[in-house]
């Protein structure tokens, strides 16, 4: 009988040779998922009293409380706010006081800030 050959198989599996680089494709990823920043508007806090809102309560402040309160200069709803030491939502010749107490250190300054949107 003629001689048969073995079956066919698949040749083993072979190193590439040195000279070819080996190349690895890096894994593809999805990028992560990033929500958009949520920005909240700026707040800015004023201490009650300090109606110029320079950082102090002066006497400046209390000849300005006198004047919205004899109808001689407007004001604003965040100066009207400011400027209502006693929070009867008035301005009036007792709050102009109260301010100018605590400018002449007579009194102390109330811990109340006024908050506002910048």
């Amino acid at each position: 009988p003629p001689a048969t050959e073995p079956p066919a198989s698949e040749p083993p599996a072979t190193e590439p040779p040195a000279s070819e680089p080996r190349t690895t494709e890096p894994p593809v990823t999805e990028p992560p998922v990033t929500e958009p920043p949520t920005t909240e508007p700026a707040k800015v806090g004023y201490q009650l009293g300090d109606i110029d809102k320079d950082g102090k309560v002066t006497s400046i402040d209390a000849r300005r409380a006198l004047r919205i309160a004899a109808k001689l200069d407007s004001a604003d709803e965040l100066e009207a706010q400011l400027a209502d030491m006693d929070g009867d939502g008035k301005v009036t010749s007792i709050d102009a006081r109260s301010i100018l107490r605590i400018a002449a250190k007579l009194d102390l300054m109330p811990d109340t800030i006024i908050y506002t949107v910048a």
